[in-house]
């Protein structure tokens, strides 16, 4: 274990309460509690900024999506239309790497 630095913390008697709370459930000290909170606030915070930056990818991603339906479209001279079968291809993709994803990330940082 790594040595530990003690610092000061002043919390409400209702946040203090919350980590009472913790502390009994899991049984460690008030310390180790503290500890395994803030270390768990992080680790969300990180996965919180990791899918906002995927949850833009994905919106690019049907931005692109629509920009060559318009392509196909205007390629076309207006005459074509994408295929109801394209239509469901593309559908199909999007929902595929919304799960491949999701998938991953459940992979990598847990449940």
């Amino acid at each position: 274990m790594r040595p530990l630095k003690q610092v000061g913390l002043r919390l409400t008697e209702d946040l203090l309460a919350r980590v009472d709370e913790h502390q009994e459930a899991a049984g460690d000290s008030r310390s180790e509690t503290l500890r395994r909170l803030v270390e768990m606030g992080l680790d969300r915070d990180r996965i919180d900024r990791k899918l906002t930056a995927v949850e833009t990818r994905l919106d690019r991603l049907d931005v692109v999506f629509e920009r060559i339906h318009q392509l196909v479209y205007i390629t076309a001279g207006g005459l074509l239309e994408i295929s109801p079968k394209m239509a469901q291809n593309m559908e199909t993709l999007r929902t595929k790497a919304k799960s491949d994803l999701a998938n991953l990330l459940v992979n990598h940082f847990g449940q």
